[in-house]
C-alpha cells in the first residue's frame, strides 16, 4: 500500500506542479492586461536608463554610487539597451521575464521542501504560493523582489540538496547562486548562511572545512567583479551597498533603544511590527484573501516541531531571523514595503507544507 502510493505520487507530483505553473502564468496574470500599462515611475526604471544611455551606475543621483546591489540594475539596463520600441514596450518586456521568474519560483519551492521533506510538502508548497496574492502580483512592480525570490528559492533548495548529499559540487553551485541572491538583495545574507553555518556546527570535521571552502569560492564569483568596480569608480571598498550599511546602523541603534526602555519598546515597536507580519496588508487582495493566514497559522504550529525535528530546524531558524530582520531593520510589513520582505513568506510556506505532509503521513501512515 505504502509502497504504491509512493509510486504514484511520484508520476502526479511533476504534473501538479507543471498545472501550477501554468496557472499562475495564464489565470492570475496574462489575462490582467492592466499591469501591462504605462511605463513603472521608479527609481529603478530611472536607474536603468541612465545605466543604458549614460553608463552611469546611480540610484537616485547623477554620479555614480553603490546605493544599491548591481544585479537588478545591470539587468534593466541590458534590457532598455535593446534597439527598436518604445520604454514602454521595454518595461513589459521587463514583466514578461519576472513573470518568467515567477514560475520558476514555483519549482523551485518544490525541489525546496521536496528535497528537505517529501514529495507532499513539496506539491502543497508549490500550490500556496501559486495563489499567495502578495507573490502572484510582486511581478508587475519593476523591483528585484520576484527575480530575487526565485534565485534564492533556487539557492535554498540546491544548499538543502547539497546537505543532504554531502555534495561539495553542489556546495559550490549553492554559493555561486547565494552570491547573485545577495546581489539583489543583500538583506538575504544572513538567514542565507543559515544552513552553511548549521552544518558546519552540525558535523564540524575536514568535510565541513571543503564544503565551507567550496560555497565560500563559488559565493565570491558575482561578487569580484563588483568589489573592483566599486574600488575603481568609487576609491573605496563597499562590500554589498551603502544601504546595507544602513541598515546595519538601524539594526543596531534598534538594539540600543530595546536595552534603554525594554517594555516601551516592545509594546510601542515589537508588537506592532510583529502584527504586521500577521495581518499583511497586501494579502487582502482577492480572490485568496485568507490564504495568509491559513499559511501562518500552519507555520507557527509546524515551527513549534523544529525542536525535535531536525529536518525543520534550519528553515525555521531561517525564518525566525527573518521575522527579526522585518522587525528590527525593515519596520514592519506595510502596503508600500511588502517588496522588501517577501523573502519571509516562502519560509513560512515550507513550514506549512511541512506541517501538512506531517499531518497526512500521520493520520493515513504514508
Amino acid at each position: 500500500m505504502k509502497s504504491s502510493y509512493k509510486a504514484a505520487l511520484n508520476k502526479v507530483s511533476f504534473i501538479a506542479v507543471f498545472v501550477m505553473c501554468f496557472i499562475l502564468f495564464w489565470g492570475f496574470t496574462l489575462r490582467n492586461s492592466v499591469f501591462f500599462a504605462s511605463s513603472s515611475n521608479t527609481s529603478y526604471t530611472r536607474m536603468g536608463q541612465q545605466l543604458a544611455q549614460e553608463n552611469i551606475y546611480a540610484y537616485e543621483s547623477n554620479e555614480s554610487n553603490a546605493a544599491v546591489v548591481p544585479a537588478y540594475p545591470v539587468l534593466l539596463s541590458m534590457i532598455f539597451k535593446t534597439p527598436g520600441a518604445d520604454i514602454d514596450a521595454k518595461i513589459n518586456t521587463v514583466k514578461i521575464l519576472q513573470l518568467l521568474f515567477s514560475v520558476s519560483a514555483i519549482v523551485f519551492i518544490y525541489l525546496a521542501a521536496k528535497n528537505t521533506f517529501d514529495k507532499i510538502a513539496g506539491i502543497v508548497a508549490a500550490l500556496f504560493i501559486t495563489f499567495y496574492p502578495a507573490f502572484v502580483y510582486s511581478w508587475t512592480e519593476l523591483v528585484p523582489t520576484t527575480i530575487f525570490t526565485a534565485v534564492f528559492l533556487f539557492y535554498l533548495a540546491i544548499q538543502l540538496k547539497a546537505i543532504q548529499d554531502s555534495s561539495i559540487v553542489y556546495s559550490m553551485l549553492s554559493g555561486f547562486l547565494f552570491g547573485l541572491a545577495v546581489l539583489l538583495n543583500p538583506s538575504c545574507i544572513v538567514i542565507g548562511l543559515v544552513p552553511l553555518i548549521y552544518n558546519a556546527i552540525k558535523f564540524h570535521n575536514a568535510f565541513s572545512l571543503r564544503f565551507i571552502g567550496m560555497f565560500l569560492g563559488g559565493f565570491l564569483i558575482p561578487l569580484i567583479p563588483w568589489w573592483i568596480r566599486n574600488v575603481i569608480t568609487l576609491k573605496q571598498f563597499v562590500f554589498l551597498s551603502t544601504s546595507f550599511s544602513n541598515e546595519i546602523a538601524i539594526f543596531g541603534q534598534s538594539i540600543s533603544n530595546m536595552i534603554a526602555s525594554p517594555i516601551e519598546y516592545f509594546n510601542n515597536i515589537i508588537s506592532p511590527r510583529f502584527f504586521s507580519i500577521i495581518a499583511h496588508p497586501v494579502s487582502l487582495a482577492q480572490p485568496f484573501a485568507y490564504l495568509h493566514y491559513i499559511i501562518i497559522t500552519l507555520a507557527a504550529l509546524g515551527a513549534l516541531y523544529a525542536l525535535k525535528d531536525e529536518r525543520i530546524r534550519i528553515i525555521t531558524i531561517m525564518a525566525i531571523i527573518a521575522i527579526l530582520q522585518v522587525i528590527f531593520v525593515t519596520g514592519g510589513v506595510t502596503a508600500t514595503q511588502t517588496s522588501e520582505v517577501l523573502y519571509l513568506f516562502p519560509m513560512l510556506i515550507i513550514i506549512a507544507g511541512y506541517m501538512i505532509n506531517r499531518v497526512i503521513n500521520d493520520v493515513f501512515n504514508i
